[in-house]
This record gives C-alpha cells, sequence and structure tokens, in this order.
C-alpha cells in the first residue's frame, strides 16, 4: 500500500512538472517586449484623471517557429461599478516579427480618488496561456472639472410656435469650488437661446459637487419646418477658462398649413407693358381674415433686368386687418421679361406667381417749338406757291389782251 502511495506521488509529481514545461514552452513562443501608457514606460506610478483616455501601446515578439493566434487586454482593477478594459482582434503572432498593438482604455468618470493607487493589467495571450504585465495609476482629481450629468428637456416633441424647457444638471469632479457658472442652451438653427447661472459647486467629494440649474425656456419660432434640431448647452466656468459642450437633439413639429388653407385673402396690381427706364409701380394687397395675427414676408426675384426699389418687404397684420406691400420696378433692357412674387404668411408660401413683362422704348414727342415750326414752314410754302400761281395767271391775261 505504502509503496503504491509513492507511485502515486511520484506519477502526480511528474504530471505537474510537464503541465509547467508545456506551460513554459508555450508561452515561450512570444514575449511581450514593450509596454507604454501614454507615452510612459512603467517606471513607479502614472498620474492620471477620471474620465482621462490611457492610449496604451504593447509590443509582441513572436520567440519560436510556432505561430499563435493571440489577443491583447487592457483592463483596470478596483473599479466598483463595471468591468475597464479594451481588447484587440485577434492575430497571428510568427517567428522574428514584431507586433505593435494599441488600445485606448477609457477611465470612468466616478472613478474614485479616496484610494488613489489602482493596478492596470495588460494581457497578451492565447487559448491556453497568457504573458500579463501590470502598470501602476496613481489617479487624482483635476484641479477645475465640470461634467454635465444630466440635460432634460420638456416636451420631448415641441411643436412650432411653442415653448421648450430644457434643466442642466451639473456636476463639480475637480478638486477647486467654482463659483458663477453659465449655462446656455441654444439652438442655432432657429436662432433662439437662454442662458442662466449656478452660484456655486462644491469640490468632488463633497456633499453638494452636484446642483441642477434654473430651468431655460426657448421660444421656437411659428415658422419653424418639421425637422430634428441639435440644441447645444454650454457650460463656462473657471473665470471664463474652461467650457464644456453637450448636444441634444430636439424634434420639432412644423405647421401643416399651406396656400390652400390660410385664410388670406392676396391680390397683385400689376402692368403687363412698360416702359425703358421709365418707374412702375406694383401694389400686393393682403387681407388677413385668420382669427389670429400674422406676419407676410415678400420676395421678388429673377428681376436683374431692372431696378428693384423696395421700402419694406415685411407685413404684420392684426386679426381681419388688411394692408399692402409696394414696390416698383425701372427697366434697364428692352424686350419680354418675367419675375417672380413669393409671399409667406408665417414662413408658409400662400402666393407664389410669375408675371410677365414687355418693356419698349417711349415713343419720342416732338417739343412744342418744333411741331410750330413745321406748321410755319407748311404755310410758307403754300404762300409761295400761291403767289407764284398768281404770277403765271397775269401773265396770260396780259398776253391775250395783246392779242386783241
Amino acid at each position: 500500500m505504502e509503496v503504491k502511495m509513492k507511485l502515486f506521488k511520484i506519477f502526480g509529481v511528474l504530471m505537474l512538472l510537464f503541465a509547467l514545461t508545456a506551460a513554459n514552452a508555450s508561452a515561450s513562443d512570444y514575449a511581450m517586449t514593450s509596454l507604454k501608457v501614454n507615452g510612459e514606460a512603467p517606471v513607479g506610478s502614472l498620474a492620471v484623471q477620471p474620465g482621462e483616455v490611457l492610449d496604451v501601446k504593447v509590443a509582441i515578439k513572436g520567440l519560436t517557429g510556432i505561430a499563435k493566434d493571440v489577443k491583447v487586454k487592457a483592463w483596470l482593477g478596483g473599479y466598483e461599478y463595471g468591468v475597464v478594459q479594451e481588447e484587440t482582434p485577434m492575430f497571428r503572432v510568427r517567428n522574428g516579427v514584431t507586433y505593435v498593438k494599441s488600445l485606448n482604455l477609457q477611465l470612468p468618470e466616478d472613478l474614485s480618488t479616496v484610494s488613489n493607487l489602482y493596478k492596470l493589467h495588460v494581457e497578451v495571450f492565447d487559448a491556453v496561456n497568457v504573458v500579463e504585465r501590470t502598470f501602476d495609476l496613481f489617479v487624482e482629481e483635476a484641479r477645475h472639472d465640470i461634467n454635465v450629468q444630466d440635460v432634460i428637456i420638456m416636451p420631448s416633441e415641441i411643436n412650432a410656435g411653442g415653448r421648450l424647457y430644457a434643466k442642466v444638471r451639473l456636476e463639480n469632479v475637480g478638486y477647486k469650488t467654482e463659483d458663477d457658472i453659465m449655462v446656455e442652451v441654444s439652438m442655432p438653427e432657429l436662432g433662439v437661446s437662454a442662458r442662466t447661472y449656478v452660484d456655486k459647486l462644491y469640490p468632488r467629494n463633497a456633499e453638494d459637487n452636484s446642483q441642477t440649474a434654473n430651468t431655460l425656456v426657448l421660444n421656437i419660432p411659428r415658422d419653424t419646418s418639421t425637422a430634428t434640431y441639435e440644441m447645444n448647452v454650454k457650460v463656462v466656468y473657471n473665470n471664463g477658462h474652461s467650457v464644456v459642450h453637450e448636444t441634444k437633439l430636439v424634434n420639432v413639429q412644423g405647421k401643416t398649413s399651406n396656400k390652400d388653407q390660410s385664410k388670406a385673402i392676396v391680390s397683385v396690381v400689376a402692368e403687363k407693358d412698360l416702359k425703358l427706364d421709365t418707374k412702375q409701380n406694383y401694389k400686393v394687397m393682403v387681407a388677413n381674415l385668420d382669427d389670429e395675427d400674422n406676419t407676410y414676408v415678400l420676395e421678388i426675384s429673377n428681376v436683374e433686368w431692372a431696378e428693384l426699389n423696395l421700402a419694406s418687404n415685411v407685413l404684420s397684420l392684426d386679426s381681419k386687418q388688411t394692408g399692402e406691400l409696394n414696390f416698383e420696378l425701372i427697366p434697364k433692357s428692352e424686350g419680354s421679361h418675367s419675375f417672380n412674387l413669393k409671399l409667406k404668411e408665417n414662413g408658409i408660401v400662400i402666393l407664389d406667381r410669375t408675371l410677365n413683362v414687355n418693356v419698349q422704348k417711349e415713343k419720342t414727342k416732338l417739343p412744342w417749338l418744333t411741331i410750330l415750326g413745321a406748321l410755319l414752314l407748311v404755310v410758307l410754302v403754300f404762300v409761295v406757291i400761291s403767289q407764284m400761281q398768281g404770277e403765271k395767271f397775269s401773265k396770260d391775261e396780259i398776253e391775250k389782251a395783246n392779242k386783241l
């Protein structure tokens, strides 16, 4: 029995030695020849900040004629709320060839700094074996650092002409107290913005290091088209030296009214026959029969052939009110021409008309003096002819008398 136990122990030791030898042989097929984090080699501890992206660069060299399919993984130990890691796709390592792989490891914004030391693990591994190196990280807060925790938009979809409410929650993740923090929301495509201020935010590890700013209100223009628009959030702090940006998408439901649904009556007073270099007045008359006040904008295009004079192209009418927009054209080119009139009611086109005109030179009128001179010339010619006929008659009478 004792002999059997000794044989069993010897067999176990041999199996262990075999396994270790196989593992060492497999691991020696490749080696991690270089490791840098943010360009630094692992000597001592590297200072980093929560939320920072670490640039991990690893060099692997094949050592034997046995090709191996491997991956590289970088992961952070000690994070409470999840797994922090990045991994490369699989690649093949061949003898005598060095492979350089880069990984971007995002540190969590809420990484605790109560205990500053963390261990970064970098592994090169195949199906069985692993080569590992570690890197010490010293995590500390930035001096000035505000994070936009959340942006709440109400309602989630806004109608044109409505009010959009925005709440912005801020968190101070730096180690300095921040005062007079400006919070601004804007929708540049619509030309609207609003701002407010947060008086104070205490440092990262304090109880009052987060706060929701006063509700901001954006008035969406009534003529806004249906689309998805960007709402920009800008936070300015540290006496204006630090800025953080956030972007949200807002769905706006525009007006569906068109020219067939408009209650406005529009009439255009226009002339078709124009005179070259002569002023011609045009009038666009509008009657607002809607129960609401409306704004009308006149657009005139394709008038390169004439000089356009338009004092104002905007007309605001109360409900059941009438008004008119006037402009003048001075033709500078003869022939057949056309131009376009477009009238918008609160941004919606209700009139789109092309007008055709014919431009001619004005007929030249003779001055009164010229006409009078011509008349006098005609009278003078008539008198001369009459006198010549009288003289001829007298000569004939004398010849007849001499013959008697």
